[in-house]
This record gives C-alpha cells, structure tokens and sequence, in this order.
C-alpha cells in the first residue's frame, strides 16, 4: 500500500507542475496577444493619421488650385493691359471673394475655406473675415520704399506706418535700420548712416548668436525680427501693412486707411473720402455697388479736388527710382500707387470629417502675364511665399 501511495503521490506532483506549467504558457501567450493587439491598435491608428494627412494635404493643394485657376480668367495678354482697360482689381470681383466658390467647400469626405481677415480702418475697428484671395499689392511694398533713392521719403513713409504708439526717437531708429538692411546704396540723398538712425555691420556682428545684415531685398516679411529695433509689438504693426512681394506701386482699391495715409500727405479727410466711395451706398467692402478707381486720374474725376491735396496726389503719382543694387536684384522704378494687381496671399484652411487632422497653408503668388496670342494657364503663376502647418 505505501508503495501505491508513493507512486500517487508522485503522479499528483507530476500533474500539477503540468498544470502550472500550461498555466504560466497560457499567460505567456495571453500577454503577448495583448501586446501585439495594442501595437496592432497602435499601428492602424497610425496609418490611419497618415492617411489622413496625406487627404488633407491633397485637399488644401486642391483648394490652391482653385484660387490660382479662378486668378487667372481675366488677365490681359503682355502689352495689351493698357489697351484693354488694364488688369484692375477690386475686392468686388467674382473671383476675388466669394463665398460660393471660397467658404465651406466639400471636397471628398474633407471640407475647405480661403479666408482672410481685412481691416479697413483700425481707428473704426472695422475688421471682417473675407472669403477669397487677399490682394498683397494693397500693403506698402518695404522693399520699394527701402530702396528708392529718396531715403528722406522712404523715412517719413516707414515712420508714419510705424503708427502713433511709438515714440520719434523709436521710430528713427526702426526706419534707419529698415533702410541699411535693405539698401546700402551710398546714394542716400545726403543723409548719413547715423543720422537716419541706421545700423552698422558692426552692430549685428556684436549680438549673441552674431549675423550680417542682408544688404539685400528682404525675402519675407518676418526676417524683419532681425532687423535693429523691431520689437515684437513692432513686428506685429509692421506685418498688418507691409509686404516683400510686388514691383512696388500699393493698390488704391484695395488698400486700407493706414497705408494711404503712410503712403502720403492726403490728409485724414481726403482719405476717408476715398474710402467711402470705395465702399458705395451699402458701406460694405467686396459688393456690387463699390467704387473702383481704373485709373489714377480716377480719383479727381469721382471726388474732385480738395484743398491741398492735389499737390501730394502728383508726388505719389510720380515715378520712384530706386538704387542700381535694387534694380540689379528685380525691382524697377515705379509709381507709389496704381489700381491693379497681380500678387495675391492665399489663406487655406483645410478640414477632415470624423478626424481631428486639420491643415492650414498659406501661399503668395504672382499672376504671369500671357504672351499675345497665349492662352491663360494654371501653369502662368509663380509661388512667391509658402508656409503650412
């Protein structure tokens, strides 16, 4: 009997390690399913956003698309503008905002808007969201002004877009080192680089990480953060009213009440003249009832000719020179102010239906003339600016 039970008692032994055994295998293998279904989970996700980006991305491409083809239907042939009338723009073109064609767009399972926000005047507080293309032609070309070879004009004209926030001194300075970034032409007009409140190589040479001044055009407009003086408060007024793009003349059509009073020596009342007859009987800017200047004389002939402003009216209209570097990097001599436009910045903002992926770009292009003869194209278009997030 004790021999019986010996052999029992190692059999039960035998069993249980078994079962203990297949216990601690089937955990093992329980484990292991978890870990490989959450990095299974993990990975499905994972494409899934991947999918989705890359809808998105098609998505805000597709909408640029949209603006640079609806950009084009109207543009006039090399040297026949003039003979045509002229490319001139307004904000109550169809294709210029719209909200048909620019707010709320489906496209697939994901959805668009190209939107801007235009203020006209900030002492009105007249600020609005547009859908469609913002022109950049009706901000103040810093590059132009920087370079013209009237620097005590380029001046007046950065000092006064610096606005009343900023004090004389500040605002010397600012201008000065706007100017030196830009164009260290020695056809100053007689002013020397201290007195126009400039920065020396030597200045930026001296900052911690040290750089050179560009002694170009600048690119964009945020490489202003690393001019002398511009303070972020600064930078933030500076990017409402001017722009890096263009050939220089501001678009009286579109252009907001800052930027014609910085442009020149209007006067505030001539100014709000001219933008109430911009805005027509509604008082509402992009609608059908909108007074459009086609030509400079225009604005005498629908607003007459006021007291002293006459006088500023045919500086601005006079031609501006610029320094040979500018001219040697693309820019030409060119009037202050003109009626048309041909760079626009397109403001996408591009969404997914059921997916938190979003995009945002951001894009400033030129119209290309076609040749005579040449069929408008999507293809007749040049990207000047472009930044996504």
């Amino acid at each position: 009997m004790s021999v019986l039970k010996r052999q029992e008692s190692k059999l039960y032994t035998k069993n249980g390690a078994i079962l203990i055994l297949t216990l601690w295998v089937m955990m093992i293998i329980t484990v292991l399913a978890v870990g490989l279904a959450f990095r299974m989970r993990i990975e499905i996700r994972m494409t899934q956003i991947f999918i989705a980006k890359t809808e998105i991305v098609e998505i805000a491409k597709s909408a640029l698309y949209r603006a640079l083809g609806e950009s084009i239907n109207d543009l006039e042939p090399v040297g026949e503008e003039e003979a045509q009338g002229g490319d001139v723009f307004s904000y109550n073109l169809s294709w210029a905002v719209n909200t048909d064609l620019y707010k709320d767009i489906e496209l697939g399972r994901g959805r668009f808007d190209i939107r801007f926000e235009y203020e006209l005047s900030e002492d009105e507080n007249q600020k609005e969201i547009f859908y469609g293309l913002k022109d950049e032609q009706s901000l103040i070309n810093l590059n132009f002004v920087a370079s013209m070879k009237d620097k005590r004009k380029a001046k007046r004209i950065i000092k006064s877009i610096l606005g009343p926030d900023v004090d004389q001194d500040e605002k010397t300075l600012v201008a000065g080192a706007i100017i030196d970034w830009v164009d260290k032409s020695e056809e100053d007009g007689g002013l020397s680089e201290v007195s126009i409140g400039g920065a020396e190589d030597s200045f930026y040479a001296s900052l911690s990480p040290a750089y050179q001044a560009r002694d170009g055009l600048l690119k964009t407009v945020e490489e202003l953060k690393f001019v002398r003086g511009v303070t972020d408060e600064i930078y933030e007024r500076l990017k409402k009213y001017v722009t890096v793009y263009g050939k220089g003349s501001t678009n009286i059509n579109t252009a907001p009440r800052e930027v014609l009073l910085a442009l020149g020596n209007l006067g505030e009342s001539f100014v709000d003249a001219m933008l109430d007859w911009r805005l027509g009987e509604d008082g509402r800017m992009g609608t059908d009832d909108d007074g459009i200047f086609t030509s400079l004389q225009d604005i005498e002939v629908n607003l007459g000719y006021p007291s002293g402003s006459i006088a500023a009216l045919d500086e601005l209209r006079q031609t501006k020179t610029v320094s040979k570097e500018a001219e040697d990097q693309g820019l030409e001599a060119a009037q202050l102010i003109g009626v048309t436009s041909d760079v626009f910045r397109v403001h996408i903002f591009a969404s997914l239906e059921n997916s938190p992926v979003t995009k945002e770009l951001d894009v400033v292009f030129q119209r290309e003339r076609p040749e005579p003869g040449e069929e408008n194209s999507i293809e007749k278009y040049r990207i000047l600016y472009w930044f996504e997030k």
